[in-house]
């Protein structure tokens, strides 16, 4: 029953994303990717390119390092690998743009703590499959170093743009934690009886543990705990936060059958930290979310894909 999400409201941006192959052969050395960004009130005052010089490079360093290339790709073919580094030097365009709007200079982000991070996830990853995972992952990091200062300005990017969005963010230092039970059916009818039996006075704990076909909750008398909110699916939250304390709620339906809700209380708690990097991950959708693609017609089997905002392998594309 859980589903996150955040929004983070940018100004709007009319983006036109030009995956530009040239004529001038098939050779990987040939092609480039173009990323042009217009603002809205269409003056064309800004563009954003990334070459295939960005790419190829990175791509051809992970096919070279077979432990890395089983590690972070499995058995994905070498388009799938090349639309991947393309997706991620496009977005470190975009962060680069955004950041120079703010006045951050985007050589200006040391992206030191970020290698750091990945070398430590490098060495836990091998620690199952090597004798000396530091090892292992000391070489890795040495074969794949474009990728992996790749990812790693790109992350120290996205943070430091976060930081500086969470300056005009005014967190609370509190929020408050429902803590609620529920009955989970599969019919209707069956829900409002029980709601019925409620009524006259049954005891909840009691139906949940019969009825409940939530096997979590309901062997603890239907007790879900004192949790956020979001961390439930959309028609159980709003019902949560709209149910008076103590208040039977429901049926309620969601995708996994029909709810009887009660808030027992609502607790306060500290507020968690604002986490710069998630302040900065809408400016990807904000910024790329329908955009105007338009790719050559020898675009070597890659293709930008609107719905998940990544380049991807064109349908039957080999490689």
């Amino acid at each position: 029953m859980t589903s996150r999400s955040r929004r983070f409201a940018f100004s709007p941006l009319l983006i036109a994303i030009l995956l530009v192959v040239s004529a001038c052969g098939a050779n990987r050395g040939a092609p480039s990717i173009a990323l042009v960004v217009e603002p809205a009130n269409g003056e064309a005052d800004s563009a954003l390119e990334v070459s295939s010089g960005e790419i190829e490079p990175l791509v051809s360093e992970i096919l070279a390092s077979p432990r890395f290339t089983e590690l972070a790709y499995g058995g994905a073919s070498e388009n799938d690998i090349r639309a991947d580094v393309a997706t991620r030097a496009l977005y470190e365009a975009v962060i680069d743009a955004e950041l120079e709007k703010v006045g951050i200079d985007p050589a200006s982000v040391d992206p030191t703590v970020s290698r750091g991070i990945f070398l430590e996830q490098l060495t836990g990853a091998f620690s199952a499959t090597e004798t000396d995972p530091q090892a292992a992952a000391d070489e890795v990091s040495v074969e794949v170093s474009g990728y992996l200062d790749l990812l790693s300005r790109l992350v120290s990017k996205q943070t430091a743009l976060g930081e500086f969005l969470a300056g005009d963010v005014e967190a609370p230092a509190t929020i408050e934690i429902p803590c609620s039970s529920h009955i989970l059916v599969t019919e209707e009818a069956v829900a409002d009886d029980l709601i019925a039996q409620l009524a006259d006075g049954a005891d909840f704990g009691e139906l949940a543990m019969e009825f409940s076909i939530d096997p979590g909750s309901g062997a603890a008398g239907g007790a879900l705990g004192c949790t956020s909110a979001d961390s439930f699916v959309p028609e159980f939250r709003d019902a949560v936060l709209s149910a008076p304390i103590g208040e039977v709620v429901g049926p309620v339906q969601t995708d996994f059958g029909f709810h009887i809700i009660v808030v027992t209380e609502i607790q306060e708690q500290a507020a968690p930290p604002v986490d710069p990097a998630a302040l900065a991950a809408p400016v990807f959708e904000q910024a790329l979310r329908g955009s105007v693609v338009v790719a050559g017609p020898a675009l070597e089997g890659l293709q930008w894909d609107p719905a998940t905002l990544r380049v991807v392998p064109l349908p039957g594309a080999t490689g």
